[in-house]
Parts: C-alpha cells; structure tokens; sequence
C-alpha cells in the first residue's frame, strides 16, 4: 500500500473545502478577465458587464485555445468573436460540458 503525503493524510474533501476550492478558482478567473479593459473592447457585449459570467465564458475559450491551438492559432481570438456568439465558442462550451450521463453523480 501506498504511503500517503501529508497533504492526502490532512486534507479531507467535504462541502466546505469544495466550496473553498471553488471560491478561489472563480478568484483567479476573475483576476485574470479584469486585467483588460474588455467593454472598451466591445461596449455592446453584455457578457462582459458581468465579471462572473465573463470569466466564465473567456476561461472556456482558453482552455478550448490551450487544447487545440496546433490546429488553429487563432482559436482563442474566433471563440471570443461577436460576444461569444459563434460556433466556435459552442464547439468549445460542448467540449467542457457534462454530458447528462455525469450530472446528478
């Protein structure tokens, strides 16, 4: 049997841990899309009035660009266009969807 780091023998996953975990990932998301100004970008992009839902969306297209960029260099500019209303950012938000099958598990 394995023997168990200190992190794996002290850190036990419950609700207060996840909610943790997920408060300080949404932070960084945050801290990330603020570092642009990006209603100078596009001021009738409602999407990026909302922080939340903005970081949200944008991290989409990161990981959608850090995933196929060998593709198509310009995934990450394509998945942002028109205010996130393309095929592109839907092929992406696909991608990092749970399927029906993973909710409620």
């Amino acid at each position: 049997m394995p023997v168990k780091s200190f992190i794996q023998q002290t850190y036990k996953r419950d609700k207060l841990n996840e909610n943790v975990t997920k408060t300080l990932r949404l932070m960084d998301l945050l801290k990330r899309s603020a570092e642009k100004n990006w209603e100078e970008i596009d001021p009738n992009c409602k999407i990026y009035r909302d922080q939340s839902l903005h970081a949200v969306m944008d991290r989409v297209c990161e990981l959608c660009h850090e995933m196929f960029s060998y593709e198509e260099s310009s995934l990450r500019a394509e998945c942002r266009k028109n205010c996130f209303r393309n095929k592109k950012f839907r092929t992406c938000l696909q991608i990092f969807s749970p399927s029906a099958n993973d909710i409620g598990k």
